[in-house]
């Protein structure tokens, strides 16, 4: 993403009521076709992540080289947020230079994580497809604990590169408790994908965060940007989401890939992709926006309260026979 498209979102942000910080970190380039090293972005000292988003200088070409995240998920262990980006090429050859092949370009690739006081104790339900087979789409569902709602989600294991694999075209809260990945798998090569929820207990199941959103169309062969509104007065962005149409299916180089995404200082959020789909298609972006109070752990007795947070309470099978949770 161009520095300029990026707006104002370089930078820690000035400490506030709800204490809460964004963390960049641009210490990986890229510049070999289907390289795709693992990426994190951590909290310093004793702050917890929540969510983060991941962008690459400069932006895809128009034909569709660039860079595309594998992976979008907060790491609570590890304390940060991941990604795993990969350089696709879906054509080797020089635009308007028939025959004549190309070395890819350098990227400069940027991780960002949003993080603060812990809010609560967090549920991290999973949906997962396994080896989902070339040609299918599929979309997955992560549901939290009864005794929880979502404050943000994710998505695992959608690796592609030029042979195949699976890219995701969704990735988005659907309700306060559901957070749905969409993944389409081609090629020759079977992975896994994966939608996450991150849910957390509260006072009467009221929703936690509150949604921002924008669309934009973009024509085919070109990159689109889109940007949220800012989140309301005492809220503060902690995740974001993507949704992408139309979803054809097929080879990632006929699809529309998710490029990149950053979180604004003014608490919005900007996301782009490519469209390879040869139809104008669109981009939403969303934003998550959470209470001040809740950011600043105000819920942390309740949360106790309630005790532990049960992950495995969803034992039905999803659309690929695979146990959620």
């Amino acid at each position: 993403m161009l520095a300029a498209a990026a707006g104002p979102g370089w930078g820690p942000e000035a400490a506030d009521a709800a204490k809460l910080k964004l963390i960049n970190d641009s210490s990986l380039t890229m510049s070999k076709a289907n390289e795709s090293p693992r990426a994190v972005a951590t909290c310093p000292g004793n702050m917890e992540p929540y969510g983060g988003a991941i962008s690459a200088t400069p932006d895809p070409l128009p034909n569709g080289e660039g860079i595309y995240p594998h992976s979008y998920e907060r790491l609570g262990a590890q304390g940060g947020f991941h990604s795993t980006p990969v350089l696709f090429r879906p054509s080797h050859r020089l635009i308007g230079v028939p025959g004549l092949l190309q070395k890819p370009r350098t990227y400069r690739v940027n991780l960002q994580v949003k993080c603060g006081k812990k809010p609560g104790k967090l549920a991290d339900p999973h949906d997962i497809a396994l080896n989902v087979p070339a040609g299918r789409t599929v979309t997955l569902v992560a549901t939290c604990p009864k005794k929880a709602v979502l404050i943000g989600g994710g998505f695992q294991r959608a690796a592609f590169e030029g042979a195949g694999g699976v890219y995701p075209s969704e990735s988005r809260a659907i309700s306060k408790k559901r957070w749905q990945a969409t993944g389409t798998a081609f090629g020759s090569i079977k992975n896994d994908f994966v939608s996450i929820g991150y849910c957390m207990a509260s006072p009467k199941r009221k929703p936690l965060i509150r949604e921002v959103s924008a669309t934009t169309t973009i024509l085919p062969g070109r990159v689109g940007f889109v940007t949220t509104p800012p989140c309301p007065p005492s809220r503060k962005m902690v995740w974001n989401g993507f949704d992408m149409n139309p979803k054809p299916g097929g080879p990632a180089h006929r699809a529309m890939l998710f490029a990149d995404g950053i979180f604004n200082q003014n608490q919005s959020f900007t996301a782009s992709a490519w469209n390879g789909t040869g139809v104008t298609g669109t981009l939403t972006a969303y934003g998550y926006c959470l209470r001040n109070k809740v950011i600043g752990g105000s819920l942390k007795k309740f949360s106790k309260k309630v005790g532990k947070l049960d992950k495995n309470t969803v034992t039905k099978l999803d659309q690929d026979r695979n146990p959620n949770g």
